[in-house]
């Protein structure tokens, strides 16, 4: 029994000092680099999210009339994915949100005045060159966008769209 223990033991022992010869060989990283490296391996979707709309919270001169929005979109196949390798056209279905409001930060309760709520389903192509210099490539994007200011009945405000688009990518 104590000779079993004894030999965990030193095998323990070996194991762990080969693991810190081999932290030895690798190059020094940098807090950025480190930091990338635990967004990598336990967040790995949370590169799948974008910017999408301009986000902005403006005040101005009249705080009656404060507005702000939000926007994202998300990414449903990672780019560098076995997914994306093998069919690169995947690589473009995404689901975006934004939200829009309008704030009067004059009145003493701060009352949102209007809010409009636009989820989004979408295709955006991959980047496509164009062989004249003045026009160095585009992206084509559509898909279906809703927009509603998430009330019932006569107050409701409610338009599904279809937004085929283009846009051109300087």
């Amino acid at each position: 029994m104590r000779r079993s223990i004894f030999l965990a033991a030193i095998t323990l022992a070996s194991v762990s000092l080969i693991a810190s010869a081999d932290d030895a060989k690798e190059p020094k990283k940098s807090g950025r680099e480190k930091l990338e490296q635990l967004r990598e391996d336990y967040q790995p979707y949370a590169f799948n999210f974008h910017p999408h709309h301009p986000m902005y919270f403006a005040v101005g001169t009249d705080p009656e009339k404060s507005k702000y929005q939000v926007s994202f979109r998300y990414q449903f196949i990672k780019e560098d994915g076995s997914l994306a390798k093998r069919f690169p056209a995947v690589k473009g279905f995404n689901l975006a949100y934004t939200q829009t409001s309008f704030w009067d930060l004059k009145s003493e309760s701060k009352p949102f005045e209007d809010t409009s709520y636009k989820p989004e389903f979408s295709y955006l192509s991959p980047f496509i060159l164009l062989g004249p210099s003045w026009a160095e490539g585009f992206q084509v994007q559509g898909g279906f966008r809703h927009e509603s200011n998430g009330r019932d009945s006569d107050e409701s405000r409610s338009t599904p769209e279809r937004g085929d688009y283009a846009s051109s990518e300087a």
